[in-house]
């Protein structure tokens, strides 16, 4: 906090700037009079006023009138010591605006514990006005509303030292909109706040198109990214503003990346009353009063937003390049076996896997493999590609880190919608698959209860794959852009989360974000990587359609019938209570009940009533393919 410092006598002001930097006030700036701290004033922002009284040019009682004459310093800490000590003097003072006074001579302890009387009286104060003036957002009321994001909004947290310039902003903001509505018959605008991207998320959900303008500190928990996803998804009347302390501290390609998206970054030493005031008055009032109706961006331009956000303010993560080698390779499965080892050879990570993976317990070659060529003769191209795009996924994520945001329980969950895509489409029948075919459908040790449900079922043949067609990577990438919203929204996925929580974990994870992020759910933002990665149209698809499939899109259909099923095997967050983990849990009737019901909002209708599917024949899958599909997950993992 500055000081200023006002006392004609240079001794005092000496002596006094030391005890105050005891104190901890080390920023005080100093006048001579009180013509001479009005300038000083105007020239720098100041927190807190100490004068003396007797001082020639202008002294201490007409410098404290002039301040109170200008609307900004209305509510300027002002501490006044003077030998002046008699009762009338001190009410004569008070009169006219001092907050504290101190009789001279006076000690160190004495100025600290008046100073600090002020100080928490005005916090008092500011917090009371502060949350007395928000709106209550009844749904009767009409009016324009601008809604605030800053780190703290609650007393408890606003009388906390660290947040001191977070309360006298938001004092500010609501003083401005008390001035636009004073005289007004009835309230001209609103102002509303929160202390995150979920609580400015729902603000602007129930307010709707009322909300004119959203202001919103870069401090703020995802505050950047409710900026720029509320310009990516919103009307055209809606502005919005990124406040924070220096424009330059924001990185050059982010500051350019709001500019397109008309964001605007404010920095907050300029925000007073009156600068607040005229905002308020331009880009609230005047939109509401714009005879242009206020509509929301087509999907187009939603995804195009989206996608110059993304590739402007992040760096997308990158695919290893055996990824691209193998999953070209294996839409030939007549593919030269030497360029699969070549390929492998090529990473010695990938190499590393594929030794150990043969010499596992599982395949019984033990101490016989020493090298990857070997390695991939005997295990089949099938498992090495397991291996690879399994692997490929973790290292591409592995730098992705957030609150709450697990990649392994992500890869766990994608892993086991791969298994359990590649198996539904494994002819039942031994007589009809190859080799390698049978190779990997007994590794699925499928018990006799899962057996009969999936040939009662008959999967393969409703759900046909030619052979350039990969259902294990399909699977495996299917919900990519979860981690591309982590990724680039940071401070989203915490608020998808509390979304999730607060609906008692009944709609699924893209229903929370389209609440928080509007438009710029995973299947978008995972299109977007598909294409920088050059995964192909069909995988392409599967990212962005896995929740509604086409018809006659089989790859899409198969992956988005995996991923329901998967729901109670392997659900992401891993521990999450979604209905089908309680159905799947066989939880008693009435909860089984209501989990029934909630169900719905996760299946894709049209994909069931393609393949006759009821949603009993669902759980029934998630059921008896549990142990297996986690059994193979297990085994992939602890060969990565």
């Amino acid at each position: 906090m500055r000081v200023l410092l006002v006392d004609d006598a240079e001794g005092m002001r000496k002596i006094i700037t030391s005890m105050l930097k005891t104190m901890g006030y080390d920023d005080v700036i100093t006048a001579g009079d009180g013509k001479e701290a009005l300038q000083r004033l105007q020239a720098a922002d100041v927190g807190l006023l100490l004068t003396n009284w007797s001082m020639p040019v202008m002294d201490g009682l007409e410098l404290v009138r002039a301040v109170r004459a200008e609307p900004r310093y209305a509510s300027l800490p002002i501490v006044m010591f003077t030998s002046r000590a008699s009762r009338s003097d001190v009410v004569r003072a008070l009169k006219v605006g001092v907050d504290g006074y101190v009789a001279k001579p006076f000690a160190p302890v004495q100025l600290r514990e008046q100073i600090h009387h002020v100080l928490q009286r005005q916090i008092r104060q500011r917090i009371q006005h502060v949350t007395q003036s928000l709106d209550r957002l009844r749904p009767e009321d009409e009016y324009p509303v601008i809604l605030v994001g800053e780190p703290a909004v609650l007393p408890g947290q606003l009388a906390r030292s660290e947040n001191q310039d977070v309360l006298l902003f938001l004092d500010r903001v609501v003083t401005a909109v008390e001035r636009l509505n004073s005289g007004a018959d009835a309230p001209l605008i609103g102002v509303a706040a929160s202390d995150d991207s979920h609580g400015i998320a729902r603000l602007m959900q129930k307010v709707g198109a009322r909300t004119k303008a959203l202001i919103v500190n870069v401090k703020m928990a995802g505050g950047l990214t409710v900026a720029r996803l509320t310009s990516v998804n919103n009307r055209h009347d809606v502005k919005v503003f990124l406040t924070c302390e220096r424009k330059a501290k924001i990185p050059e390609e982010v500051r350019s990346c709001l500019e397109k998206l008309h964001v605007t970054l404010l920095e907050r030493d300029h925000l007073d009353i009156g600068s607040l005031q005229q905002l308020v008055t331009e880009n609230a009032l005047a939109a509401s009063s714009s005879e242009r109706p206020s509509e929301l961006p087509s999907p187009e331009e939603i995804n195009k937003r989206l996608r110059m956000d993304i590739l402007t303010v992040v760096a997308l993560p990158v695919m290893p390049n055996v990824f691209r080698d193998i999953a070209e390779l294996a839409r030939d499965p007549d593919s030269d076996i030497q360029k699969w080892i070549h390929a492998i050879e090529a990473d010695p990570l990938s190499s590393a896997q594929v030794v150990r993976r043969a010499r596992s317990p599982a395949y019984g070659f033990r101490g016989e493999v020493q090298e990857a060529g070997r390695a991939i003769i005997l295990l089949g191209k099938n498992t090495v590609k397991e291996l690879v795009v399994s692997e490929a996924v973790q290292r591409a994520f592995q730098g992705v880190q957030e609150d709450q945001f697990d990649i392994a329980d992500f890869w766990l969950h994608s892993v086991s919608v791969a298994l359990t895509a590649r198996l539904f489409v494994l002819p039942l029948e031994k007589s009809q698959r190859t080799g390698e075919q049978n190779r990997d459908f007994e590794q699925y040790e499928l018990s006799d209860l899962a057996l009969a449900a999936l040939g009662r079922m008959d999967l393969a043949s409703k759900l046909t794959m030619s052979t350039d067609i990969d259902p294990f990577t399909g699977g495996m990438m299917h919900d990519i852009g979860k981690v591309v919203l982590v990724h680039s929204y940071p401070g989203l996925y915490p608020a998808v989360l509390n979304e999730l929580v607060s609906s008692d974990w009944n709609i699924p994870m893209r229903v929370g974000e389209e609440t928080i992020a509007g438009g710029a759910d995973h299947t978008a933002v995972g299109k977007i990587l598909a294409e920088s990665w050059r995964l192909g149209d069909g995988i392409t698809r599967v990212i962005e359609h896995h929740h509604n499939p086409s018809a006659d899109d089989d790859l899409t259909c198969l992956v988005a019938l995996a991923d329901v099923v998967v729901g109670g095997i392997e659900p992401y967050p891993k521990d999450a209570p979604y209905p089908m983990v309680r159905l799947v849990g066989e939880a008693d009737a009435a909860a089984s009940e209501g989990a029934m019901e909630a169900l719905a909002a996760f299946l894709p209708r049209n994909l069931c009533d393609r393949l006759g599917l009821s949603d009993e024949d669902l759980i029934e899958l998630s059921r008896v393919l549990g142990p297996s599909v986690r059994k193979r997950a297990e085994e992939l993992r602890q060969s990565l």
